[in-house]
């Protein structure tokens, strides 16, 4: 009985050795010979194809632009070199030369194409070279060239290398930690584990222009019905693991609906109706037959290119150090997760785990943008990750953190300075303006920094307000240098409260309290109380302290048009008016007229 037990104690450890080995296995690259799992095999017909991607991953970089058939693009019409002009120029007027430069060679490629078409002998090198990418694919030549001339069947392709190394860098940090998702809590072939490179970059704060987020790239519907929290605060599409439970739930179920690996794949890019009608319409389940169809494609561009994508990846991956030589991946992350008893903000978890706050942000990117820049705290409840090294500590959590936002001092106020804040974001929630802060603490310049003390007196907080607070006594929130005498001023064409606030030297607060005004909407011939006589034109600074002068505002850093309307008391569509804006989109630097 005991050399039974014994061999069965063995027997256990052996297989879990073995377990452990195969899973370290898994985690790493494959070698070029290394076997796929059935199903990830790189099919012949799609041999021309697949290299097509490889080079656009790996050979190509920001400076080349490939033009290529639509349908086929394994047929290369010309490879464009702007390498010289794009290291000269600067981004701009290099987006703009490119921009230009794509149409010229667009131009060529059709002048070659009606040239072919009518059955001329091609004697340039762009009409050679639009011959031999046309002979890479079946039918006519004559009927190959009018087809692509006609459905305009050009299509250019800027290469990605930088891109692809820098996703091939971060996908080390995580990718452990997928591939036991996917492999041992699954079932599922390691091969898919690779699809983020495709999808994401391996970007794990990637948002994209329609809504998906995370590095599986979900939708907002998508993720919630796959059980993850999308909201201000938390977004788990953006949770390395939780995203990838969603990810293999959704393969899973994919491939259970498809049959097959590349239809499953192609499905994360075409959703499984759609598949499932191409399937159906051309009577097979073969990705080859779908996509290499000399008649007629069943998916567009995106779809019909997503399985050769993926296969080129795996490519890659497995074999990133003759493509990237000396290419480091990020090293494996490991941590330790600690449900939080109470809310608490970043800077005073940062401070009681002695980890940076960027340390905290790159473990939790689930937390928004509005958590780390300071306008939300951590909310209790969230599953805080952290360095694994540093879970001894996570005790000093357990208290909650001290309420220390602003305290009464010696008949005034102090305020400790926390992530995000600037002094215009001080001023505006206490009534008081900027240059007031800056005389009180004595600060020669706008910056401040974490953890700082600063002095605000407590007639100019705005907590004392009341929504009923009288005209009357609007006096305890004004500051020294205003005056306290009132007069009367008619509101003409062209004014805003922000242009009547600066006129009279008075801040925005004090000019809205005096009038009971809820919004900043005034119309010529309104009567308003103002204190004091008419003063010159008075300085303001934007949302990140930037200086500007009379009726001229740099945008900060995170400003918009909506905030800045509000804060200067106007519509957005006068504001655009102003400065013939067509768009909503600012950036940093740029000056506007405030009307």
């Amino acid at each position: 009985m005991i050399r039974k037990n014994l061999l069965l104690i063995y027997i256990s450890l052996l297989l879990i050795g073995l377990l452990e080995v195969s899973t370290l296995a898994a985690q790493q690259p494959k070698s070029q010979s290394g076997l796929r799992t059935k199903g990830f095999e790189c099919p012949v017909q799609l041999r021309p194809r697949v290299n097509f991607w490889i080079d656009v991953f790996t050979k190509y970089g920001k400076y080349h632009v490939v033009m290529h058939h639509r349908s086929f693009p394994q047929a290369i019409y010309s490879v464009m070199d702007l390498t010289r002009e794009g290291e000269t120029l600067s981004p701009v007027p290099f987006e703009k030369y490119k921009k230009k430069a794509i149409q010229l060679e667009l131009a060529s490629i059709r002048a070659a194409l009606t040239s072919l078409s009518r059955g001329a002998t091609p004697r340039t090198a762009i009409e050679i070279g639009v011959r031999n990418a046309l002979a890479l694919i079946p039918g006519s030549s004559s009927a190959k060239y009018k087809q692509a001339l006609e459905k305009d069947m050009i299509r250019a392709q800027t290469g990605i290398k930088e891109k692809y190394s820098e996703a091939l860098q971060r996908s080390g940090r995580y990718m452990h930690l997928i591939v036991q998702t996917f492999v041992l809590d699954y079932g599922l072939p390691v091969e898919l584990t690779r699809l983020p490179f495709i999808e994401s970059s391996f970007d794990y704060t990637a948002y994209s222009s329609v809504g998906a987020a995370g590095i599986w790239q979900f939708m907002p519907r998508t993720a919630k019905s796959y059980g993850m929290q999308v909201g201000r605060i938390i977004d788990e599409r953006r949770d390395v693991i939780e995203a990838t439970k969603g990810a293999a739930k959704y393969l899973t179920f994919a491939y259970d609906q498809l049959g097959n690996w590349p239809l499953a794949l192609t499905s994360y890019n075409h959703g499984i109706g759609g598949v499932r009608s191409k399937v159906k319409k051309f009577g097979t389940s073969s990705i080859v037959q779908l996509i290499e169809n000399p008649s007629k494609q069943a998916f567009g561009f995106a779809s019909s290119n997503f399985w050769p994508e993926f296969l080129a990846a795996l490519e890659v991956y497995d074999n990133y150090q003759r493509y990237f030589p000396g290419l480091v991946l990020d090293s494996a992350r490991y941590y330790t997760t600690y449900t939080m008893p109470h809310s608490m903000s970043p800077a005073y978890v940062s401070k009681k785990l002695g980890i940076p706050v960027e340390t905290l942000r790159d473990y939790n990117y689930a937390l928004s943008p509005h958590v780390w820049k300071g306008r939300y705290s951590i909310p209790r409840g969230y599953d805080l990750r952290i360095p694994k090294n540093v879970g001894t500590q996570l005790a000093v959590l357990r208290a909650p953190e001290p309420k220390s936002q602003a305290s009464s001092i010696y008949g005034g106020l102090t305020y400790k300075v926390r992530s995000g804040d600037t002094l215009t974001h001080l001023a505006k929630r206490y009534g008081v303006s900027v240059s007031r802060i800056k005389a009180l603490n004595n600060l020669k310049s706008d910056d401040v920094y974490v953890g700082q003390m600063l002095v605000i007196k407590e007639s100019e907080a705005r907590h004392v307000l009341t929504p009923k607070t009288p005209p009357v006594l609007a006096k305890t929130i004004l500051s020294d240098k205003e005056d306290l005498s009132t007069a009367t001023y008619t509101v003409r064409s062209g004014d805003s409260l922000y242009k009547i606030a600066n006129k009279f030297n008075m801040s925005l607060l004090t000019l809205k309290t005096l009038n009971k005004m809820k919004s900043s909407k005034i119309h010529p011939g309104q009567k308003l109380f103002v204190t004091g006589v008419a003063t010159s034109t008075k300085k303001v600074s934007s949302s990140k302290s930037v200086k500007t002068s009379g009726t001229l505002y740099k945008v900060g850093r995170g400003d918009t048009l909506w905030e800045i309307s509000k804060k200067f008391g106007i519509s957005i569509s006068a504001l655009k008016s102003k400065n013939k804006l067509k768009r909503n989109s600012l950036y940093v630097g740029q000056t506007l007229n405030i009307p």
